[in-house]
Order: structure tokens, then C-alpha cells, then sequence
């Protein structure tokens, strides 16, 4: 009766708010719990999503209600809504460990997800191949075709709009760690034999390719006595391409790993990785053409300052060239998912901004697709904190994002423009962007600028920004820690433009009945 009693409180605190005050971000499909349990111990759920050619998507994950890890899965129709139920993956019978999957769908919907998987008393890689409906086409089927009782791991599946399919994995059957691959027909009709990839030492590969077949496979590898970044393309007959390259410019010693890697319709393609050469852990990228010369040097995509981690990057194209990059992010104290958005060009669109909708729990391990204009997200989640964590999922307007679309994002802005905080509501900090033009009405092109916030009384409470800024696009953060909770009023003023937008402070704290209402 207690803790039934705590969720009502939630529950009649978060519907007495007005409906702009709950608008948490422009979301397609809000965040939603994907898992029918929350019991996966920390860092272990690691999901992955794909998207059909009609925006249906399924989400598979390593799930641990059956008191092993087993794979799970569940499908879902473009607007969000649940297809069937939550299913298991892996038909092995007993208290096997499998693990860590990834998905690939073709566009008629058509899937397959390959994992890591012990049955053989040994981990080895496996896959499902399922039809368009979600029937299982066949029986489990081990990837490796090794004989020996070495283990292979970290496994990566693309597919073609054909269904054809390739699969990568990590692979000590020489004896150390090396990169191996396997092509596949659409209806599962294995296509030569097993081919290492990498020259030399490798880990946690991943893969993608294009609309001809054409596919590259990149991978954590240390032949130069840290582990860097490389990669090796090959055509749509599984020819090598060259010969494995580097990917991380720098020099030194540092130490770069965990990529991943998409690919455009026209086959340019994209690699992410983690990267240590600022002493830290920060997120870098490289674009290249589809004939394999980088597009510039890499570049940085975490836009945070200071000494905060950032881990665990995962990519995506679409059809355009345009993509997002996500990860998870320590800026804020605890773990969060972050994206970033590029166009085709590479051109940043935007900040980097917060995928999730909550300030509750530890976010970890993002997966993304980037499908017709809308990012298909999906993490692992332990907001609640009381049962372990879940699988969960949200939808988002690559367009809408905050309210930017991207005509509106330029280097040199035309306009004054306070946009709505993010997210809202918050707890404890918030972003507000703001724009200030290179001139209005024969203005100056510098602007006495000041943002300030107000409580419900219209009372000032704090002075962010009180200063002289040339024209542009600025970003400030609020940290609310030493507020109470509410709602408050921000205030831009310059000396031609002045705009107020509210935002909420809530907290919601489950011990001891503590709890915030909020009143208009």
C-alpha cells in the first residue's frame, strides 16, 4: 500500500501540469520501456535497433528474466506500438549464457540478430534469421566455423536492401584476438568460408555497407602498441579493397577503441570511435568517400568542456548522407545518452543535445537509426533505481529536435531567436540556446545581451548571461541545484529584441513521501 501510495503522488503531480509544461522534447514516440521487466544488472542489457523500409523497428537486447542471460527481442509498428510481445531469441534449452546482440532488417522488414553464445561450452557467435512478421526462418545457426574450442565475441551484422547479409565478429582461433567475417545470401545460404579481416590484432568490430554490397568493416587494434583505429573495405563479392588502414590521425601513444561505422546510400561512410588523446575519453569521427579518401581530419563531436567521460559511440546514415552520432556522457555528474547531428557535407547542425527525457537513473550503452527524418533511439536505463535496469526506446524529429529546424541553422543567423529550453522539465540543469543576428533594422552587429530567470512571482533569481555578444548562436546552462522546484520564467533582453518562455524545476523524490507540486 505504501509504494502504490508514492505512484499515485507521482502520478497526480505529473498530470496536474498544464500541457506545455510537460512537453518534455519534440518527440515522435516519447520514451517508453521496451523490456516487460527491469531486472538486467547494470551494463549488461546492451541493445540494438533497427528500422524496416516502412519505419517498423525491433529493439534486441540480453535479458535476464529467466535467471541467465538470454537474448530478447521486441517489434514494434512506425507509430511506437507494441507487435506481439516481448520474445526470446536463442532456442537452446538450459541455463547457457548468451549475449550482447545486434540487428540488421532489410527494407521489407525481413531481420536477423547474431550474438554471443556459450552453448558449445565455449563463446561462439550465432544467428536468427526471421521473416518479415517476425517467424523465425530456420533454427538458431553457429556463425563460426572453427572447430576448436577458442573464443569469439563482439559480433556486428549488416544487410543489404536485398537481404544479403554479412556478419563480423572478434575471433582468438590463431591465438590472439583477430577480426573475422562471414557473407551470407539473403536466405541464409552461406557464401564462401570464414575470412579474416584484419592483418593483424583486432577487437570489437563493426560493420556496414552500401546499396551495391559494398561493405567495410571497422575495429580496435593495437599492431602499433596502442590500440588504435582501422578498418578495411572490401567490394560487394567479399574482394578485399586495399589493405587495412588507420583511421585516427593523431600521433602518440593514446589509445583509440569501441567504433562503429555507417554508410550512406552512395556508399560514403562515416567511423565513430572512443578516443583518448586529450587524456580523457572523448568521442571523435572521420568521413570518408566511397572510394575510401577521408573527407577532412577527424574531428571531435562532444562539445562539452572540462574533464567529463564520454563512451560507448554508435552511429548512423540515412539514404541522404546525413547522420547522428550518439553516446553516453558524464557532463551532468551521472550517465546520459547525447547525440550529435551532421549533414551530408559534415557541417554540424545544432549542439550536441540529450536524448532521453529524464533526469532520473543512469543512461548507458545508446544504439541509433537514422531512417526518413526520424532517430530511432534506444538504450539501457535504470531510472527508479528499485528493480534493476530496462531496455528503453523513444522516437525523435531529426527536424524538431528543440524547435531548430535545419534552414534555421546557419553561421550567420537573420533573426533574434529564444528557443525553449531543453530538457523541460529538468532536474537539476537545462540548456537555453539563443540566437542573436548579424544585424536588425540597421542595428549593431554587437548586442548587450542578458538572460535572466524569474520565479513564479516575478521575482529575479539569477543573471546568466549580463554582456556584450557578437552575433551568433550561443548555448547556456542553467544549473537549478540550488533552486526549489517550480516553475520559472527565462528572459532574453538586448536593445531591439526582448522574449519570456517558462520552464519547470521537478524533482521527484520516492523516500519518505518527499515530493514537489507544482501549481499555475
Amino acid at each position: 500500500m505504501k509504494t502504490l501510495f508514492k505512484v499515485s503522488l507521482i502520478l497526480i503531480l505529473i498530470t496536474s501540469l498544464s500541457s506545455d509544461e510537460v512537453t518534455l522534447l519534440n518527440a515522435i514516440i516519447p520514451d517508453f520501456q521496451v523490456s516487460e521487466i527491469a531486472q538486467i544488472p547494470a551494463g549488461k542489457g546492451r541493445p540494438s535497433i533497427s528500422v524496416d523500409g516502412n519505419g517498423d523497428f525491433i529493439v534486441a537486447w540480453t535479458d535476464y528474466r529467466n535467471g541467465n542471460e538470454d537474448i530478447y527481442a521486441q517489434r514494434f509498428s512506425d507509430d511506437g506500438a507494441t507487435v506481439g510481445n516481448n520474445f526470446k531469441v536463442n532456442d537452446d534449452i538450459g541455463i547457457l549464457m548468451q549475449r550482447f546482440p545486434t540487428i540488421s532488417a532489410d527494407d521489407s522488414g525481413s531481420f536477423i540478430i547474431v550474438w554471443e553464445d556459450d552453448r558449445n561450452g565455449n563463446m561462439d557467435i550465432y544467428a536468427q534469421r526471421f521473416s518479415s512478421d517476425g517467424t523465425p526462418q530456420g533454427s538458431n545457426f553457429k556463425v563460426n566455423a572453427d572447430i576448436t574450442s577458442t573464443l569469439q565475441g563482439n559480433p556486428s551484422i549488416s544487410v543489404d536492401s536485398s537481404g544479403n547479409f554479412i556478419i563480423a565478429w572478434q575471433d582468438e582461433r590463431n591465438g590472439n584476438e583477430g577480426i573475422y567475417a562471414q557473407r551470407y545470401l539473403s536466405d541464409g545460404t552461406v557464401l564462401g568460408n570464414n575470412f579474416k579481416v584484419s592483418d593483424d590484432q583486432g577487437m570489437v568490430p563493426a560493420i556496414s555497407e552500401d546499396d551495391s554490397g559494398n561493405f567495410c568493416i571497422t575495429w580496435g587494434d593495437d599492431r602499433n602498441s596502442n590500440w588504435d583505429i582501422y578498418a578495411q573495405r572490401f567490394s560487394s563479392d567479399g574482394i578485399p579493397l586495399g589493405s587495412n588502414f588507420r583511421v585516427n590521425d593523431d600521433q602518440g601513444s593514446n589509445d583509440h577503441n569501441y567504433p562503429s561505422i555507417s554508410t550512406s546510400g552512395i556508399g560514403n561512410f562515416i567511423i565513430s570511435w572512443w578516443d583518448g588523446r586529450s587524456g580523457g575519453g572523448d568521442i571523435y569521427a572521420q568521413r570518408y568517400s566511397n572510394n575510401g579518401i577521408p573527407l577532412g581530419i577527424n574531428f571531435k563531436v562532444n562539445d562539452d568542456q572540462g574533464s567529463s567521460n564520454q563512451w560507448s559511440t554508435e552511429i548512423s546514415a540515412n539514404v541522404s548522407g546525413n547522420f547522428i552520432i550518439t553516446w553516453w556522457d558524464t557532463r551532468n555528474d551521472d550517465r546520459d545518452i547525447y547525440a550529435q547531428r551532421y549533414s551530408s557535407d559534415g557541417k554540424i547542425l545544432g549542439s550536441n543535445f540529450l536524448v532521453t527525457n529524464t533526469g532520473d537513473g543512469l543512461q548507458r550503452y545508446p544504439d541509433v537509426e537514422l531512417w526518413n527524418k526520424r532517430i530511432y533511439n534506444t538504450w539501457e536505463d535504470d531510472r527508479g533505481g528499485e528493480t534493476g535496469c530496462a531496455i528503453w526506446a523513444n522516437v525523435l524529429d531529426w527536424n524538431d529536435l528543440l524547435g531548430i529546424s535545419d534552414d534555421a541553422i546557419n553561421q550567420t543567423p537573420i533573426a533574434y531567436i529564444l528557443y525553449q529550453n531543453y530538457p523541460n522539465p529538468f532536474n537539476p540543469k537545462t540548456i537555453i540556446n539563443y540566437k542573436l543576428p548579424a544585424r536588425s533594422a540597421g542595428g549593431p552587429i554587437t548586442n548587450y545581451v542578458k538572460l535572466s530567470i524569474y520565479n513564479l512571482l516575478g521575482q529575479k533569481v539569477t543573471t546568466l548571461v549580463d554582456r556584450r555578444q557578437d552575433a551568433g548562436t550561443y548555448k547556456v546552462e542553467w544549473d537549478a541545484s540550488d533552486f526549489s522546484c517550480g516553475v520559472y520564467y527565462y528572459r532574453l533582453e538586448t536593445g531591439e529584441f526582448q522574449d519570456v518562455k517558462k520552464m519547470v524545476l521537478l524533482r521527484l523524490y520516492f523516500a519518505e513521501f518527499a515530493f514537489c507540486v507544482i501549481r499555475n
